[in-house]
């Protein structure tokens, strides 16, 4: 339990130095399955009114987008916390638990975490350390998608109105 903590404390740490938006999440997504034996993970991200699943862990090519008031995030929207599934009738399924991914209040997407062997469910400790690993992959995504969106034009002094 000690050595699952200490590398999703780890991983929450890397978060900030990674470069790359999609490789952000994928390795949000490989480490987190590795660190907790999930059956998987997988990274939606928001655009608009729907969540796009956007890595996975293993690789699934049947990840289909998740509408923004499927029951499930709605919950999670209105609480900006996890939600088991299994709760509520969600297209993410009945097992396991979804994190939000946030930054300033807004929820950027969701780490969904499957069951674990045994259909053991996370326990507390988990929970918070899963939360924060979306938390943080949430602030370095907005960080990552907003660097590379065009510079706006500088104001010109003393231009005519």
């Amino acid at each position: 339990k000690h050595a699952t903590e200490e590398g999703l404390r780890a991983l929450v740490r890397d978060c900030a130095y990674v470069e790359d938006a999609e490789k952000l999440l994928q390795n949000v997504c490989d480490e987190t399955r590795r660190l907790i034996a999930a059956e998987h993970v997988a990274a939606y991200e928001r655009f608009g009114d729907v969540l796009i699943p956007v890595a996975a862990a293993p690789s699934h090519e049947t990840l289909l987008p998740i509408g923004i008031d499927d029951p499930v995030i709605v919950r999670m929207r209105a609480c900006l916390g996890p939600v088991d599934l299994g709760a509520l009738r969600s297209s993410l399924g009945n097992a396991g638990s979804v994190f939000p991914m946030l930054s300033r209040g807004r929820m950027l997407g969701a780490l969904v975490c499957g069951e674990k062997p045994g259909q053991r469910a996370y326990d507390p400790d988990e929970r918070a350390l899963l939360a924060e690993v979306a938390h943080e992959a949430g602030t370095s995504l907005l960080f990552l998608r907003s660097a590379t969106l065009p510079a706006p034009a500088p104001a010109v002094a003393g231009s005519a109105r």
